[in-house]
């Protein structure tokens, strides 16, 4: 008799563990086809994406000592430029930056010079981006899903298993 009871409270085990990974699968399939309807036409750009564009915009360079004009701080951190320092020069306004500096603000949600506060991207790419980060901020990752799921069944499989 516990033996058929020990493989019936198994077999529960198991079929908790396949739907909640039917379920997931489900879900995630939902949010994939829903999120191409969302955007279908209008689609968001991902952060490499968006790095991209800025690289283009405004390339990276070296910093070299001695050019006549160039700062010799950086206007975010406060720091000294050191020789062959990866630097950032927006384009629009001319204003030089840690490279680390600059791209961290401009993913910070905002895409213009930390100084002048000059537009850094044309609005449309911003606006697409924005749109990329708050659809994944609304739903969450994949794996956020997982941990809640396992949190939520984790307490039920261990108290079957023993």
């Amino acid at each position: 008799m516990g033996a058929i009871s020990k493989f019936f409270n198994n077999l529960c085990t198991i079929t908790i563990v396949f739907l909640t990974l039917l379920f997931l699968e489900l879900l995630i399939l939902f949010r994939s086809v829903s999120g191409a309807f969302y955007f279908f036409g209008n689609s968001p750009i991902t952060s490499a994406q968006y790095f991209k564009l800025i690289e283009r915009k405004n390339p990276a360079s070296r910093y070299k000592e001695g050019l006549t004009g160039e700062t010799k701080e950086c206007p975010v951190c406060l720091s000294m430029f050191q020789e062959r320092e990866e630097i950032r020069k927006v384009k629009q306004c001319n204003h030089t930056f840690h490279k680390q500096c600059l791209d961290t603000w401009l993913q910070q949600d905002c895409p213009t010079c930390p100084l002048c506060r000059i537009s850094v991207l044309p609005e449309e790419v911003v606006a697409k981006y924005r749109q990329r980060r708050n659809n994944q901020d609304y739903y969450g990752s994949d794996e956020e899903m997982m941990v809640v799921l396992s949190a939520l069944h984790g307490g039920y499989l261990r108290r079957l298993a023993h």
